[in-house]
């Protein structure tokens, strides 16, 4: 395995440290985020606000790393979305003895090393949530977190990234007058058409509310909507549709899915001019996940509620209930082909992750005899998690479960599993090679698994146990990173994952431990 080190030349320089300066050297901190470029790494160390951009895009990268100061107290660090750049986003700090106060920033480092910064003001945000195409970051607070001596947990900024920092409208501080409750979750819509105009919009959840913000007129007043007068019902998840100016929310305490039609409405200048009509949707009992399927007027919902599946049509409020001899609660709607019928159609594997039965349900094959179109499969053991592999003509899941990995062929319905020496709790889907590999934390050990085939690679030894096990297919490679407070990475090739064909680099912030200030 080849390696790129700088541990002879840290030898070198602390023993000349030791005669030149009795002080010990600075620390790195070992609690470190990491964020996958396309073919670079971002470390984040909030103890020691900092931030360290490793290269890895040249056949040989070096073994440094750039670095960056960082306000107080990181807190979420994300990719942007369709870019490749690093988003942190930074509390801040109140006022201390020896130190001034620093405001809540969201800072932006490119993987060609450049970087911005938006000031964000005095709040403590500590979450970031983004739109689907990376232009907006909204940061809000979210638990509880310390802050200043008054705070007001519902304010959040909108950050337009499209945006230098300081241009006119790329900060824009937002929070809803009259909220009643704390705000649990902030999501951005896909583009909709609303009266005669396309929109984005920013939607709030709360204990018994929905709030609307029209992302293209950040100066209007929310929309807030109280779900149910008499009490919390705690809505927890909101689809929207593909073609349609509506939105479904589903809340933990409610049998109803809330059904928000979008419809122009006049106004004063101040407020939205549209406003959604609301429409409840019986979803049976405790219903736990759902999934929006079809377009135009032929959508549908279909929701999971443990025992039976519902199939709702919107515009009527019919409802066609389809028994479940599998108790499920998670939804995966996929296209593709059965083993009764060779047309690709519309169908969903229902699943709950703490039972071994999962079925198989034909959604546009309901009729009259709904019961027809589903198809009950076991596997050996419960589910831990389950992984989908939906791409292109490729469509599998993958079953994590105790010392078992198992493959189910969404379109065969087969399920063919694999043992394992140990529990493994996560894997990597390469599209690619059509491949799946997996790398246990604690173990030094990475293998694939082809999935059209079945077969397994063979077993890659590194020379230290896994920490995190990440994609790097821009570059095709896949990143290990091991234990090392002076870091430690291995590059595995995908084409060839053997010893003589990987690359690990060791001691990449070794460069940084003695770049100081106070010498």
């Amino acid at each position: 395995m080849r390696s790129i080190n700088k541990f002879f030349w840290l030898g070198l320089t602390c023993a000349l440290a030791a005669c030149t300066d009795e002080r010990p050297p600075p620390q790195i901190s070992s609690a470190r985020q990491t964020i996958v470029l396309d073919e670079q790494l971002v470390f984040v160390d909030s103890t020691q606000k900092q931030a360290f951009l490793l290269d890895l895009s040249q056949d040989r990268p070096k073994s440094e790393t750039g670095r960056y100061e960082l306000p107080p107290r990181a807190s979420s660090t994300v990719r942007r979305n369709g870019h490749n750049e690093a988003l942190i986003l930074c509390a801040g700090e109140r006022e201390l003895e020896g130190a001034e106060a620093a405001p809540a920033a969201l800072v932006v480092i490119g993987g060609d090393g450049e970087t911005r910064e938006y000031e964000l003001g005095t709040t403590s945000f500590n979450t970031l949530t983004q739109s689907e195409d990376g232009r907006y970051a909204i940061a809000y607070r979210s638990g509880e977190t310390p802050g200043r001596t008054l705070d007001n947990p519902n304010e959040l900024v909108v950050v337009d990234l499209d945006r230098a920092p300081d241009d006119e409208g790329a900060i824009t501080g937002k929070t809803p007058a009259g909220l009643a409750h704390t705000l649990t979750r902030v999501l951005v819509s896909p583009t909709m058409r609303i009266a005669d105009e396309d929109r984005r919009l920013l939607v709030l959840l709360s204990a018994a509310e929905v709030t609307v913000f029209d992302l293209n007129h950040l100066d209007r007043r929310a929309t807030i909507v109280q779900l149910d007068e008499r009490r919390n019902i705690d809505p927890v998840q909101v689809l929207f549709s593909n073609d349609q100016p509506t939105l479904y929310v589903r809340a933990s305490s409610s049998d109803n899915i809330f059904m928000f039609r979008f419809e122009p409405f006049l106004n004063d200048e101040e407020g939205n001019d549209f406003q959604p009509a609301i429409n409840p949707l019986s979803a049976g009992g405790q219903p736990h996940d759902m999934a929006l399927f079809g377009s135009g007027t032929a959508e549908r919902l279909l929701v999971v509620a443990y025992t039976q599946a519902l199939v709702i049509d919107p515009a009527t409020s019919k409802t066609l209930p389809v028994p479940l001899r599998a108790a499920a609660d998670r939804v995966l709607v996929f296209s593709g082909r059965s083993p009764q019928d060779e047309n690709v159609q519309l169908r969903a594997l229902l699943y709950s992750t703490t039972e071994s039965s999962m079925t198989f349900f034909d959604l546009e094959s309901t009729g009259d005899a709904p019961s027809d179109s589903v198809e009950f499969v076991t596997s050996e053991q419960s589910v831990q998690r389950l992984i989908p592999l939906v791409d292109g003509e490729e469509k599998s899941v993958v079953l994590l479960q105790d010392r078992m990995v198992t493959i189910v062929d969404l379109q065969t319905r087969t399920l063919t599993p694999f043992s394992t020496s140990t529990n493994i709790s996560d894997a990597l889907f390469d599209p690619k090679r059509k491949k799946l590999w997996v790398g246990p934390a604690g173990e030094p050990y990475i293998q694939s698994l082809e999935l059209t085939t079945g077969r397994t690679g063979a077993e890659l030894r590194l020379d230290a146990p896994i920490t995190s096990f990440l994609p790097l297919f821009q570059r095709d490679s896949l990143l290990v990173l091991h234990s090392e407070n002076l870091g430690y990475l291995t590059l595995v090739d995908a084409e060839r994952p053997d010893r003589e064909s990987s690359l690990s680099l060791r001691g990449y912030f070794v460069n940084q431990l003695f770049d100081r200030s106070d010498l």
